[in-house]
Protein backbone atom coordinates (compact mmCIF):
# COMPACT_ATOMS: atom_id res chain seq x y z
CA UNK A 1 0.00 0.00 0.00
CA UNK A 2 1.16 3.57 -1.11
CA UNK A 3 -0.06 5.96 0.68
CA UNK A 4 -0.53 9.97 0.35
CA UNK A 5 -1.42 11.99 3.53
CA UNK A 6 -2.98 15.59 2.21
CA UNK A 7 -3.88 17.91 4.16
CA UNK A 8 -6.00 20.68 3.06
CA UNK A 9 -4.83 23.53 5.88
CA UNK A 10 -1.53 24.46 6.64
CA UNK A 11 0.09 23.02 10.26
CA UNK A 12 -0.80 24.74 13.35
CA UNK A 13 -4.26 22.82 14.79
CA UNK A 14 -4.24 20.17 16.44
CA UNK A 15 -5.63 18.22 13.24
CA UNK A 16 -2.61 18.64 11.50
CA UNK A 17 -0.10 18.65 14.19
CA UNK A 18 -0.95 14.74 15.08
CA UNK A 19 -0.68 14.46 10.88
CA UNK A 20 2.31 15.74 11.53
CA UNK A 21 3.54 14.15 14.25
CA UNK A 22 2.98 10.59 12.39
CA UNK A 23 5.40 11.50 9.88
CA UNK A 24 8.29 12.85 12.27
CA UNK A 25 7.65 9.75 14.06
CA UNK A 26 7.62 6.60 10.75
CA UNK A 27 11.16 9.18 9.97
CA UNK A 28 12.31 7.95 13.21
CA UNK A 29 11.42 4.95 12.86
CA UNK A 30 11.61 3.49 9.17
CA UNK A 31 12.31 -0.28 9.67
CA UNK A 32 8.86 -0.12 11.91
CA UNK A 33 6.28 -2.90 10.28
CA UNK A 34 2.37 -3.16 10.73
CA UNK A 35 1.18 -6.81 11.23
CA UNK A 36 -2.26 -7.27 9.90
CA UNK A 37 -3.42 -10.74 9.69
CA UNK A 38 -0.72 -12.73 8.38
CA UNK A 39 0.52 -9.33 6.45
CA UNK A 40 3.92 -7.27 7.74
CA UNK A 41 3.69 -4.24 5.80
CA UNK A 42 6.89 -1.69 6.59
CA UNK A 43 5.89 1.88 7.75
CA UNK A 44 7.75 3.82 5.58
CA UNK A 45 5.96 1.66 2.31
CA UNK A 46 2.65 3.11 3.62
CA UNK A 47 2.68 6.76 4.15
CA UNK A 48 5.71 8.74 2.79
CA UNK A 49 5.04 12.20 3.50
CA UNK A 50 2.37 14.38 4.25
CA UNK A 51 1.81 17.52 1.93
CA UNK A 52 -0.61 20.39 2.43
CA UNK A 53 -2.80 21.17 -1.09
CA UNK A 54 -1.95 24.60 -1.60
CA UNK A 55 1.98 23.04 -1.59
CA UNK A 56 0.87 21.16 -5.42
CA UNK A 57 0.96 22.28 -8.43
CA UNK A 58 -1.41 21.13 -10.37
CA UNK A 59 1.09 18.64 -12.45
CA UNK A 60 2.14 17.26 -9.19
CA UNK A 61 -1.34 16.83 -8.18
CA UNK A 62 -1.90 14.74 -10.97
CA UNK A 63 1.17 12.87 -10.24
CA UNK A 64 0.25 12.28 -6.74
CA UNK A 65 -3.28 10.44 -7.74
CA UNK A 66 -1.28 8.28 -10.29
CA UNK A 67 1.45 7.35 -8.37
CA UNK A 68 -0.38 6.39 -4.74
CA UNK A 69 -2.94 3.27 -4.17
CA UNK A 70 -4.33 5.93 -1.37
CA UNK A 71 -4.98 9.30 -0.41
CA UNK A 72 -5.93 9.94 3.19
CA UNK A 73 -7.62 13.49 2.76
CA UNK A 74 -7.29 15.39 6.05
CA UNK A 75 -9.68 17.92 7.83
CA UNK A 76 -11.66 20.72 6.23
CA UNK A 77 -10.17 23.35 4.00
CA UNK A 78 -8.72 26.67 5.45
CA UNK A 79 -11.23 29.62 5.54
CA UNK A 80 -7.90 31.62 3.48
CA UNK A 81 -9.08 29.19 0.46
CA UNK A 82 -10.38 30.29 -2.47
CA UNK A 83 -13.63 28.53 -3.77
CA UNK A 84 -12.07 28.30 -6.98
CA UNK A 85 -9.30 26.58 -6.13
CA UNK A 86 -10.76 24.30 -4.22
CA UNK A 87 -13.40 23.78 -7.19
CA UNK A 88 -9.51 22.64 -9.17
CA UNK A 89 -8.41 20.14 -6.85
CA UNK A 90 -10.93 18.42 -6.01
CA UNK A 91 -11.46 18.27 -9.77
CA UNK A 92 -8.27 17.09 -10.17
CA UNK A 93 -9.04 14.02 -7.56
CA UNK A 94 -12.55 13.40 -9.36
CA UNK A 95 -10.78 12.87 -12.72
CA UNK A 96 -8.23 10.03 -11.46
CA UNK A 97 -10.88 8.96 -9.41
CA UNK A 98 -8.92 9.09 -6.30
CA UNK A 99 -8.79 6.09 -3.55
CA UNK A 100 -10.11 8.56 -0.96
CA UNK A 101 -10.69 7.85 2.75
CA UNK A 102 -11.14 10.94 4.32
CA UNK A 103 -10.65 11.84 8.09
CA UNK A 104 -11.80 14.94 9.69
CA UNK A 105 -12.58 15.99 13.19
CA UNK A 106 -16.08 17.88 12.67
CA UNK A 107 -17.13 20.48 10.53
CA UNK A 108 -15.51 23.73 10.38
CA UNK A 109 -15.40 27.44 8.94
CA UNK A 110 -18.93 28.67 7.70
CA UNK A 111 -21.67 27.12 5.17
CA UNK A 112 -19.95 27.81 1.95
CA UNK A 113 -17.70 24.88 2.81
CA UNK A 114 -20.21 22.51 2.86
CA UNK A 115 -19.80 21.26 -0.69
CA UNK A 116 -16.25 20.57 -0.10
CA UNK A 117 -17.24 18.39 2.45
CA UNK A 118 -19.86 16.81 0.77
CA UNK A 119 -17.58 16.04 -1.93
CA UNK A 120 -14.80 14.03 0.03
CA UNK A 121 -17.17 12.06 1.86
CA UNK A 122 -19.19 11.29 -1.38
CA UNK A 123 -16.24 10.20 -3.21
CA UNK A 124 -14.19 8.40 -0.05
CA UNK A 125 -14.22 5.01 0.30
CA UNK A 126 -14.66 5.78 4.30
CA UNK A 127 -14.48 8.56 6.85
CA UNK A 128 -12.32 8.65 9.85
CA UNK A 129 -13.46 10.83 12.60
CA UNK A 130 -12.91 10.77 16.59
CA UNK A 131 -17.11 11.24 16.99
CA UNK A 132 -19.75 9.22 16.01
CA UNK A 133 -22.56 12.14 17.05
CA UNK A 134 -20.64 15.10 16.07
CA UNK A 135 -22.16 17.48 12.84
CA UNK A 136 -19.69 15.71 10.90
CA UNK A 137 -20.14 12.58 11.16
CA UNK A 138 -24.22 13.08 11.30
CA UNK A 139 -23.41 14.37 7.81
CA UNK A 140 -21.57 11.12 6.68
CA UNK A 141 -24.67 9.53 7.55
CA UNK A 142 -27.22 11.03 6.12
CA UNK A 143 -25.11 11.04 2.72
CA UNK A 144 -24.50 7.00 3.37
CA UNK A 145 -20.98 7.01 4.49
CA UNK A 146 -19.68 4.73 6.48
CA UNK A 147 -18.25 6.12 10.18
CA UNK A 148 -15.17 4.87 11.84
CA UNK A 149 -13.27 6.05 14.79
CA UNK A 150 -10.10 7.01 14.66
CA UNK A 151 -7.91 9.18 16.97
CA UNK A 152 -5.35 12.25 17.21
CA UNK A 153 -2.21 11.30 17.99
CA UNK A 154 1.31 13.42 19.62
CA UNK A 155 4.77 12.27 19.48
CA UNK A 156 4.96 11.89 23.50
CA UNK A 157 8.65 10.45 23.82
CA UNK A 158 9.56 13.37 21.22
CA UNK A 159 8.61 16.30 23.41
CA UNK A 160 9.47 14.91 26.67
CA UNK A 161 13.03 14.48 25.01
CA UNK A 162 13.01 18.18 24.03
CA UNK A 163 11.86 19.46 26.99
CA UNK A 164 10.52 17.12 30.12
CA UNK A 165 12.17 18.92 33.30
CA UNK A 166 13.57 17.23 36.63
CA UNK A 167 10.70 18.22 38.65
CA UNK A 168 12.99 20.16 41.11
CA UNK A 169 13.21 22.78 38.30
CA UNK A 170 9.27 23.59 38.35
CA UNK A 171 7.77 26.01 40.07
CA UNK A 172 5.12 24.80 41.52
CA UNK A 173 3.57 27.69 42.14
CA UNK A 174 2.84 28.68 38.80
CA UNK A 175 0.19 27.56 36.96
CA UNK A 176 -0.87 27.47 32.87
CA UNK A 177 -3.82 27.55 30.60
CA UNK A 178 -3.03 26.78 26.76
CA UNK A 179 -4.89 26.72 24.11
CA UNK A 180 -7.47 28.99 21.76
CA UNK A 181 -10.42 30.41 23.80
CA UNK A 182 -13.69 28.26 23.38
CA UNK A 183 -16.57 28.44 25.43
CA UNK A 184 -16.52 24.29 26.03
CA UNK A 185 -12.27 24.79 27.08
CA UNK A 186 -13.69 26.27 30.31
CA UNK A 187 -11.94 29.25 31.08
CA UNK A 188 -14.64 30.76 33.27
CA UNK A 189 -13.50 27.68 35.76
CA UNK A 190 -10.22 27.99 35.59
CA UNK A 191 -10.50 32.03 36.24
CA UNK A 192 -13.03 31.16 39.32
CA UNK A 193 -10.72 28.40 40.61
CA UNK A 194 -8.20 30.93 41.14
CA UNK A 195 -10.24 33.96 42.33
CA UNK A 196 -11.36 31.59 44.73
CA UNK A 197 -8.27 29.52 46.33
CA UNK A 198 -5.10 30.41 44.35
CA UNK A 199 -5.01 33.76 44.17
CA UNK A 200 -4.79 33.93 48.54
CA UNK A 201 -1.67 31.95 48.40
CA UNK A 202 -0.22 33.94 45.84
CA UNK A 203 0.06 31.70 43.14
CA UNK A 204 0.68 33.05 39.75
CA UNK A 205 -2.09 31.90 36.79
CA UNK A 206 -0.64 32.35 32.99
CA UNK A 207 -3.16 31.95 30.26
CA UNK A 208 -1.77 31.35 26.48
CA UNK A 209 -3.36 31.11 23.44
CA UNK A 210 -5.96 33.83 23.41
CA UNK A 211 -6.20 35.41 20.24
CA UNK A 212 -7.28 39.04 19.38
CA UNK A 213 -10.49 37.35 17.82
CA UNK A 214 -13.75 38.58 17.21
CA UNK A 215 -14.04 36.32 20.68
CA UNK A 216 -11.78 38.32 22.33
CA UNK A 217 -14.21 41.34 23.30
CA UNK A 218 -16.30 38.63 25.18
CA UNK A 219 -13.27 37.52 26.77
CA UNK A 220 -12.17 40.89 28.18
CA UNK A 221 -15.55 41.44 29.60
CA UNK A 222 -15.95 37.93 31.11
CA UNK A 223 -12.71 38.06 33.33
CA UNK A 224 -10.38 39.91 35.08
CA UNK A 225 -6.90 40.18 34.28
CA UNK A 226 -3.50 41.73 32.64
CA UNK A 227 -2.13 41.45 29.44
CA UNK A 228 1.16 39.80 29.54
CA UNK A 229 3.89 41.54 28.43
CA UNK A 230 6.74 39.16 29.59
CA UNK A 231 6.64 35.53 30.11
CA UNK A 232 8.42 36.02 33.51
CA UNK A 233 6.12 38.87 35.08
CA UNK A 234 4.06 38.45 37.48
CA UNK A 235 0.64 40.16 38.90
CA UNK A 236 -2.21 40.09 40.94
CA UNK A 237 -4.07 38.55 38.43
CA UNK A 238 -3.47 35.92 35.71
CA UNK A 239 -2.03 37.29 33.37
CA UNK A 240 -2.96 36.62 29.20
CA UNK A 241 -0.86 36.20 26.77
CA UNK A 242 -1.69 35.89 22.20
CA UNK A 243 -0.83 33.26 20.19
CA UNK A 244 2.99 31.00 20.82
CA UNK A 245 5.21 29.19 18.84
CA UNK A 246 4.68 25.58 20.25
CA UNK A 247 8.61 25.01 20.84
CA UNK A 248 9.15 27.39 23.19
CA UNK A 249 5.92 27.59 24.79
CA UNK A 250 6.68 23.57 25.70
CA UNK A 251 9.72 24.99 27.15
CA UNK A 252 7.65 26.97 29.89
CA UNK A 253 5.00 24.48 30.34
CA UNK A 254 7.90 21.66 31.37
CA UNK A 255 8.90 24.49 33.95
CA UNK A 256 5.21 24.88 35.24
CA UNK A 257 3.79 23.25 38.19
CA UNK A 258 0.01 22.84 37.08
CA UNK A 259 -1.31 22.64 33.05
CA UNK A 260 -5.43 23.88 33.23
CA UNK A 261 -7.15 21.61 30.90
CA UNK A 262 -10.73 21.70 31.93
CA UNK A 263 -12.70 21.12 28.56
CA UNK A 264 -16.05 20.26 29.37
CA UNK A 265 -17.54 16.92 26.74
CA UNK A 266 -20.92 17.09 25.38
CA UNK A 267 -22.95 13.79 25.90
CA UNK A 268 -21.25 10.78 23.82
CA UNK A 269 -19.65 13.54 21.40
CA UNK A 270 -16.05 13.22 21.39
CA UNK A 271 -16.01 9.49 22.20
CA UNK A 272 -12.39 8.81 22.18
CA UNK A 273 -10.93 12.38 21.25
CA UNK A 274 -8.10 14.06 23.63
CA UNK A 275 -7.34 17.43 22.83
CA UNK A 276 -3.92 18.38 21.34
CA UNK A 277 -3.50 20.62 24.44
CA UNK A 278 -4.45 17.88 26.91
CA UNK A 279 -1.84 15.51 25.34
CA UNK A 280 0.91 18.52 24.91
CA UNK A 281 0.22 19.10 28.71
CA UNK A 282 0.53 15.84 29.83
CA UNK A 283 4.13 15.57 27.55
CA UNK A 284 5.74 18.23 28.68
CA UNK A 285 5.65 17.13 32.04
CA UNK A 286 3.28 19.35 33.77
CA UNK A 287 0.75 18.23 36.60
CA UNK A 288 -2.35 18.26 34.40
CA UNK A 289 -5.65 18.68 35.83
CA UNK A 290 -8.41 17.45 34.08
CA UNK A 291 -12.17 17.94 34.63
CA UNK A 292 -13.97 14.47 34.99
CA UNK A 293 -16.89 15.07 32.47
CA UNK A 294 -14.31 14.92 29.79
CA UNK A 295 -13.60 11.15 30.40
CA UNK A 296 -17.03 9.55 31.18
CA UNK A 297 -17.74 8.29 27.98
CA UNK A 298 -13.88 7.80 27.11
CA UNK A 299 -11.81 4.99 26.83
CA UNK A 300 -9.36 6.13 29.54
CA UNK A 301 -12.17 6.98 31.95
CA UNK A 302 -10.33 4.03 34.29
CA UNK A 303 -8.47 7.36 35.28
CA UNK A 304 -11.04 7.88 36.96
CA UNK A 305 -10.62 6.09 39.92
CA UNK A 306 -6.46 7.26 39.96
CA UNK A 307 -6.10 9.38 42.82
CA UNK A 308 -2.77 10.36 41.69
CA UNK A 309 -4.75 12.57 38.58
CA UNK A 310 -5.89 15.66 39.58
CA UNK A 311 -9.85 15.77 38.74
CA UNK A 312 -11.69 19.02 38.83
CA UNK A 313 -14.44 17.97 40.49
CA UNK A 314 -15.20 19.52 43.84
CA UNK A 315 -12.50 22.56 44.54
CA UNK A 316 -11.82 22.16 48.21
CA UNK A 317 -10.22 19.01 47.45
CA UNK A 318 -8.72 19.93 44.63
CA UNK A 319 -6.70 22.57 46.58
CA UNK A 320 -5.69 20.62 48.96
CA UNK A 321 -4.61 17.76 46.43
CA UNK A 322 -2.69 20.76 44.98
CA UNK A 323 -1.11 21.69 47.80
CA UNK A 324 -0.51 18.28 48.97
CA UNK A 325 1.91 18.40 45.40
CA UNK A 326 3.59 21.50 46.41
CA UNK A 327 4.70 20.45 49.65
CA UNK A 328 5.37 16.62 48.60
CA UNK A 329 7.12 16.83 44.69
CA UNK A 330 8.23 12.96 44.83
CA UNK A 331 4.37 12.23 44.89
CA UNK A 332 3.97 15.02 42.15
CA UNK A 333 6.95 13.69 39.57
CA UNK A 334 5.29 9.81 40.14
CA UNK A 335 2.02 10.95 39.52
CA UNK A 336 2.91 12.89 36.24
CA UNK A 337 4.85 9.79 35.08
CA UNK A 338 1.91 8.11 35.64
CA UNK A 339 -0.44 9.80 32.97
CA UNK A 340 2.48 10.40 30.99
CA UNK A 341 2.50 6.34 30.20
CA UNK A 342 -1.39 5.66 30.14
CA UNK A 343 -1.41 8.88 26.97
CA UNK A 344 1.64 7.80 25.41
CA UNK A 345 0.50 3.80 25.25
CA UNK A 346 -2.85 4.78 23.86
CA UNK A 347 -2.46 8.14 21.95
CA UNK A 348 1.26 8.05 21.12
CA UNK A 349 2.15 7.05 17.63
CA UNK A 350 3.03 4.25 17.43
CA UNK A 351 -0.54 2.97 18.59
CA UNK A 352 -2.34 5.41 16.56
CA UNK A 353 -0.72 4.87 13.07
CA UNK A 354 -1.13 0.77 13.33
CA UNK A 355 -4.77 1.80 14.01
CA UNK A 356 -4.93 4.04 11.59
CA UNK A 357 -3.19 1.38 8.51
CA UNK A 358 -5.33 -1.15 10.16
CA UNK A 359 -8.31 0.74 8.97
CA UNK A 360 -7.32 1.84 5.35
CA UNK A 361 -6.46 -2.38 4.57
Amino acid sequence: MNLLLLNLRPPGGGVTSSANALIGWIDKHPDHQITHGSIRIPARACLQYVRVINGFTDEELHHACRTHDQILINTGFAASVKEAEAERWMGILRQHKANLTYYCQDIFNTKRWYFAYDFFIEHSRQVLTNSVSSPFASRARELQQSVRLSQPSLDFDAIRAECWQPIAAQDVHTHRMIGRYNAYKNHAAVFKFYEDWLKVTGDQLYIEGVDKSPSFNGFTRSFDFVLGETYTQTADKPIVFGSYTKAEMYQRLARTGFSWQLQLAKPDYLVQHLEHTQMESVACGSTVILHSSWFRNHPLKFLLDDDSILWFKESETLYHQIQGYQREPELKDLARERIFEVFNQHYGPNTVFNNLIKALL
